[in-house]
């Protein structure tokens, strides 16, 4: 039911997408949560905001407390990668090196996951 309202909705809104701003309300988490709000869902479980998203106010230090806790299942990177503003900044290369380092760091400290 719910993919089903979400693909309804979108043809009958075709979003109207005028930069890169507005796809989160357009098509991503932000419409996927009005369409979720709606309506009413009874098969759908929506683990607490700590399984998949922890807020990370503190990058390193967050991020380090959100991989001990037992409760968080994954973390959302937010590297921005389909905003058109950070373009430049994708393809440098320290970008890159700081993005690889980033997982490679990653998978050194927490080798099962």
């Amino acid at each position: 039911m719910f993919w089903r309202d979400i693909i309804n909705d979108l043809q009958c809104n075709p979003p109207d997408v005028k930069d890169h701003t507005q796809v989160l309300e357009a098509t991503g988490p932000s419409f996927l949560s009005r369409i979720y709000n709606q309506n009413y869902y009874p098969d759908i479980f929506t683990p607490d905001r700590s399984v998949y998203i922890p807020q990370l106010l503190n990058r390193k230090a967050d991020i380090e407390r959100a991989r001990k806790n037992v409760n968080t299942l994954g973390i959302h990177h937010g590297w921005g990668t389909w905003r058109r503003s950070k373009l430049k900044e994708w393809f440098t290369v320290r970008h890159i090196k700081r993005k690889l380092k980033m997982v490679v760091d990653d998978i050194k400290k927490n080798p099962a996951r």
